[in-house]
């Protein structure tokens, strides 16, 4: 069975049923325990990026600031690697409960560092990226001197041709789906952790969300970027 949490829910009730079943972790949002990463993400990754990187070129050249929302429904994998990889100056995620004046703080040393751009990267879990621009907007007045437009990617970060990483991994994760199978396993997700394939039994998946990678995090924080505070659970 190949899919997200609602997927491998289903696989689940079978295996409950008797039925041998073996989940593949498919998830552009990357939000599924049990594995470091999903099959789909670096395709969403890499289209997500390449459709930043021409959002840049119009933001140098007009000198203004955008707001770009990405998928990420309540894991804000996909905009926090997005923004590191982008060298966007904001990554507002649903882990971390964005501060609005830090935000701009951000956006205006950058300005008067002589930058003639500006990109902020929303997680759709967090806000919409129009309710999230009007609040920014209100908020700074007059004090960014940049225009403020907003980008929505949408569902085009679901297409396209999978990376040579999202094929490698599938045809690694379905090779040891069915050699595990061959072996007697059932009712489990493979995964990949640390370079290698695991089980993890489909109970543990449902109802959990991975944290996000502590390395990123630091990264983005020793890069510069603004991504708040966690937010208290």
């Amino acid at each position: 069975m190949l899919g997200g949490d609602g997927s491998l829910a289903g696989a689940n009730a079978l295996a409950g049923h008797g039925y041998r079943v073996i989940g593949l972790p498919c998830s552009i949002d990357n939000d599924l325990p049990g594995t470091e990463l999903c099959i789909g993400t670096d395709s969403c990754l890499n289209t997500v990026l390449h459709l930043i990187d021409m959002i840049k070129a119009t933001a140098a050249s007009h000198n203004r600031c955008f707001i770009i929302e990405v998928m990420g429904r309540n894991h804000g994998y996909l905009a926090l690697m997005s923004a590191i990889a982008s060298g966007s100056q904001v990554a507002v995620i649903p882990e971390f409960r964005y501060d609005m004046e830090k935000i701009i703080d951000n956006l205006t040393r950058r300005r008067l560092r002589r930058h003639n751009n500006s990109v902020v990267v929303v997680a759709e879990g967090v806000c919409t990226g129009q309710q999230f621009m009007d609040r920014l907007n209100a908020a700074a007045g007059d004090r960014l001197e940049q225009e403020v437009r907003l980008t929505v990617l949408g569902h085009v970060q679901r297409g396209g041709s999978p990376s040579f990483a999202d094929r490698f991994l599938a045809s690694r994760m379905g090779e040891f789906a069915v050699l595990a199978l061959n072996q007697g396993e059932h009712g489990c997700m493979v995964g990949l952790i640390r370079n290698r394939m695991h089980l993890t039994d489909l109970k543990e998946i449902q109802g959990h969300r991975p944290p996000l990678p502590a390395d990123a995090i630091r990264l983005a924080r020793n890069l510069g970027m603004e991504i708040g505070v966690p937010t208290e659970t």
